[in-house]
């Protein structure tokens, strides 16, 4: 592997974390907008600041990461998945 080879890979890496950390901010910012905006007035709750918002969202995150990748994985091959059964009927010839 020569040096440049290697530069682009650590200036990807770099690049994919600042990436990151940029949008958890920004969604983090949003959802305090959304929150702060929708929440107080239709339930009462606190308004929640920007940490807060970033807290809950890193929470969230890690919540429900499982359910996000399963939906977006096209793991499922063609013979995991099981057609519908349809149930025969008897005649009723008497």
């Amino acid at each position: 592997m020569s040096l440049e080879e290697t530069q682009k890979k650590v200036a990807n890496v770099v690049a994919a974390i600042v990436t990151g950390v940029v949008l958890t901010l920004l969604l983090s910012f949003i959802l305090m907008t959304i929150w702060n905006i929708l929440l107080p007035d239709l339930f009462g709750f606190k308004q929640i600041a920007y940490y807060q918002a970033v807290g809950l969202f890193i929470m969230c995150k890690i919540l429900f990461r499982d359910k996000l990748i399963k939906e977006d994985c096209n793991c499922h091959s063609e013979e995991e998945i099981e057609e519908p059964r349809v149930e025969e009927k008897p005649d009723d010839k008497t």
